[in-house]
């Protein structure tokens, strides 16, 4: 393995162009405050994140309650996808946009897709998607069916995870009802 040496430290290229990738990757990590006032601590407040999975499905948080989550470039940045708000507890709007690979073929919400959940303090969340299997699903009420324009006929499910307990949450309704 050929490299550069330093003193003790011996860094092969491959590596180290390896550890540039995945620190580029990572830079963007960042957590939003979107509530008016003071900082709060972790036991007043929620976070919401979205998710990169292992099929190469990405979900960034766009919005919180309609208001533009700062600094969000959404095509092709990575480097976005580790974007955690903290947010108050209470129904919640979240706004989502996400990009992926189904297949070999490329998919992009162009809009802004939203979901609404009842947050509770201290808890983490995480947004996912994935593309609905046509089968009936345990527990609706923690699923949302979207169609997607340009992305074929079949819908999209969204869903929010309480990252604690590793369960779906239940949705709220434009009222707030719980969804049906």
């Amino acid at each position: 393995m050929w490299g550069v040496s330093s003193g003790r430290l011996r860094v092969s290229v491959p590596a180290a162009c390896l550890l540039s990738l995945v620190t580029a990757l990572g830079c963007g990590a960042q957590r939003v405050k979107m509530y008016q006032g003071p900082e709060r601590p972790a036991s007043e407040t929620a976070t919401v994140s979205g998710y990169f999975d292992r099929d190469s499905m990405m979900v960034t948080i766009a919005s919180v309650d309609t208001i533009p989550v700062p600094g969000q470039r959404f095509r092709g940045s990575f480097y976005n996808r580790d974007t955690t708000a903290v947010i108050e507890p209470g129904p919640r709007l979240i706004g989502i946009r996400f990009w992926g690979l189904v297949g070999t073929i490329t998919v992009e919400s162009r809009q802004r897709i939203e979901v609404k959940f009842d947050a509770e303090a201290g808890r983490h969340y995480e947004v996912r998607v994935a593309r609905d299997p046509g089968m009936g699903v345990a527990h609706p009420e923690t699923l949302r069916r979207v169609m997607i324009p340009g992305m074929g006929s079949r819908p999209w499910i969204v869903w929010v995870i309480d990252l604690e307990t590793a369960q779906r949450i239940p949705l709220l309704d434009e009222s707030g009802a719980q969804s049906r």
